[in-house]
């Protein structure tokens, strides 16, 4: 595992139990990719790692919607605040109140299907990472990294806002 703390590298914050799948493939993968990491069972033990930190930087939260939405998504709020970008499995339990829900919050938010498309995540995160580029505050939802991103007001007309 590398350093969290270290500055102007892709990091991840993976939350979730490491005897789910998802979970113990995208540690895998990050090791695959040398990416550092550290697990943290749930929210509450990723707000104490990211308080730990020093400064916002580029760390890439990994889990899944319904882990990361607890709370009346004060995590994703949180987190935010430490311009964190966030990768979240759904699986096919996407639903219009989840984007409802997700649409205040102003951070880049990847929504997966698939466990495979966290790596797409991190090719695209990569690219700004070795332009020497810090994440900045952003606010776009991805169904999908091989999709377009969704505005918000097409988020809007997809849920009759």
């Amino acid at each position: 595992m590398k350093d969290f703390n270290s500055i102007g590298n892709l990091y991840a914050l993976v939350i979730g139990s490491r005897t789910d799948d998802f979970i113990d493939n995208t540690i895998e993968l990050l090791g695959e990719c040398n990416v550092g990491f550290v697990v943290c069972g749930d929210i509450y033990q990723a707000i104490a790692e990211l308080a730990k930190k020093n400064e916002s930087g580029n760390i890439l939260v990994i889990g899944r919607l319904i882990e990361l939405n607890k709370e009346e998504s004060r995590f994703f709020q949180k987190a935010g605040e430490y311009n964190c970008k966030f990768c979240c499995f759904a699986g096919k339990q996407l639903t219009g109140k989840n984007l409802q829900d997700l649409t205040d919050i102003e951070t880049d938010i990847f929504i997966v299907s698939e466990p495979d498309e966290v790596g797409d995540v991190l090719i695209e995160l990569f690219e700004k990472v070795s332009n020497n580029q810090k994440f900045k505050k952003k606010h776009k939802i991805s169904t999908s990294t091989k999709d377009k991103l969704l505005t918000q007001a097409e988020i809007d007309a997809l849920l009759g806002s």
